[in-house]
């Protein structure tokens, strides 16, 4: 990469965003998320990226911005699902969730960069 900062900066920004690269590929490791198989993806707008194979897997990512809540509609998925939280920055798993599907939530967010994966039970 080009040093534009003039100086140790950019050396600093280049180690922390390869650390949290590192600590999200451990994650999609530990998740066995296959992407290929996610075919939907949406903008859920302040900084909230939603991709989904609808009735089997969502995936909320949360960057820099933390709001409260972020809604996610599982109105056409059937049954249950469970997922976690995982905090990208500190490289660890935090909250488990389970929702129902054929209805609309509005999940707690733990903070920012933050990423979550919800699997049908």
């Amino acid at each position: 990469s080009e040093d534009i900062s003039g100086g140790d900066v950019a050396v600093v920004l280049e180690e922390v965003g390869v650390h949290e690269m590192r600590k999200l590929a451990l994650w999609h490791k530990q998740v066995a998320l296959d992407w290929a198989e996610l075919t939907q993806f949406r903008d859920l707008g302040d900084q909230r990226i939603l991709a989904s194979t609808p009735g089997r897997h969502y995936v909320v990512l949360v960057e820099e911005k933390s709001g409260s809540r972020v809604a996610l509609d599982l109105t056409e998925s059937q049954g249950k699902f469970r997922g976690r939280w995982f905090d990208i920055v500190r490289g660890e798993f935090t909250k488990t969730i389970t929702l129902s599907g054929g209805r609309k939530h509005r999940i707690g967010v733990p903070g920012p960069w933050n990423i979550l994966h919800l699997t049908r039970l």
